[in-house]
């Protein structure tokens, strides 16, 4: 965990459990596969209908965190660091492709649509972890 990189990968990994196991079950009914949208309609999901719905807002929240913790861009604009392939899921011959799409998903984000999530969702979680 001395490695920033092994650390944001953790994070990411770490968030995605909380993301899953705490948010999704508000908005999604597993048994019925439905899930209620921000307006409160509930919508069946057929196909892929539940990771459109939750990477678009997902990705909405891109901005707001950037603007939040004033985020430094420059791995966007700036030549790749070389990072030593010390995490197996992740191929370091690939990570300039891994930065150019995350850089079009944060200007696609500029498109803001809200469909499960607000971003303006202010309920506070007090989990036990």
């Amino acid at each position: 965990m001395n490695d920033d990189f092994v650390l944001g990968y953790f994070i990411h990994l770490y968030t995605d459990y909380l993301w899953f196991k705490y948010f999704i079950p508000e908005i999604y009914n597993e048994d019925n596969n439905m899930i209620t949208k921000i307006d409160g309609s509930i919508v069946k999901c057929n196909g892929n209908m539940l990771s459109i719905y939750i990477y678009n807002d997902y990705t909405n929240m891109n901005i707001k965190l950037l603007d939040e913790y004033n985020m430094d861009l420059s791995i966007f604009y700036e030549d790749t660091p070389y990072l030593e392939n010390i995490i197996d899921e992740i191929s370091m011959e690939n990570i300039r492709t891994i930065i150019d799409k995350t850089a079009i998903i944060i200007e696609n984000t500029k498109e803001h649509k809200d469909f499960v999530f607000n971003r303006k969702y202010q309920k506070i979680y007090k989990y036990k972890y």
